[in-house]
């Protein structure tokens, strides 16, 4: 997944929405270096079809991954990572956007607004319990996503809570993601075009103006 790189349409998609509506094939989303090792083992020894979609824009980020598994959980495929703990809103977001959304809840921070996010890490099967149960404790979701808003993992998200906890909203989710058009090959046409960690601090400041 090349968005963001100025590669114009036929370079830039982000192709895993498409794959959501297949049954019974799995996608995995690594967002950090560590991830992206264990995801793989366990997309390896999995004995369904499993995708591995990588995000060109993470491919620089470096951090010291262990030789085993902390923890054991990102061997099953299914299990999402809380990346930051929160109690205000709750942000999941999707693979570079896991970045944007951690930097967003900094800059919230010195707001006084408390920003748990949520990484899926896969997003088939997807760890709804994890994500919902965030939801239930801050009542506030924002899903970000920097595929094409309409089908995209984040509406799936949005559709989610809406339908299996309406009652634990305190007010109507949002989505952040990029419109519904073809990424353009200017830079200065494309730089504003994918959600960012001001377009999620916004999105944040929305949901709790509105519930004020």
């Amino acid at each position: 997944m090349f968005y963001g790189s100025f590669l114009a349409a036929q370079h830039s998609d982000r192709p895993y929405p498409m794959l959501l509506g297949v049954p019974g094939l799995k996608e995995v989303t690594p967002a950090t270096p560590t991830d992206a090792k264990y995801l793989l083992k366990a997309a390896i020894r999995d004995d369904n079809p499993v995708v591995m979609l990588e995000d060109a824009g993470l491919w620089a980020v470096r951090e010291e991954v262990p030789a085993e598994d902390p923890g054991g959980s990102r061997q099953v495929l299914g299990s999402a990572r809380i990346a930051r703990k929160g109690e205000d809103v709750t942000v999941v977001a999707v693979v570079r956007m896991v970045r944007e959304a951690v930097q967003a809840a900094t800059m919230l921070d010195q707001e006084g607004v408390s920003v748990e996010v949520i990484d899926p890490r896969t997003l088939n099967p997807a760890d709804w319990d994890t994500i919902l149960e965030s939801v239930r404790r801050t009542g506030r979701l924002v899903a970000v996503d920097p595929a094409h808003r309409t089908a995209s993992f984040a509406s799936e998200c949005v559709a989610r809570a809406a339908v299996y906890s309406p009652s634990l909203l305190e007010i109507p989710p949002d989505i952040v993601a990029t419109p519904d058009v073809h990424p353009p090959f200017a830079p200065t046409m494309e730089r504003d075009l994918y959600p960012d960690a001001d377009s999620i601090v916004e999105a944040c400041r929305t949901l709790l103006a509105t519930n004020a």
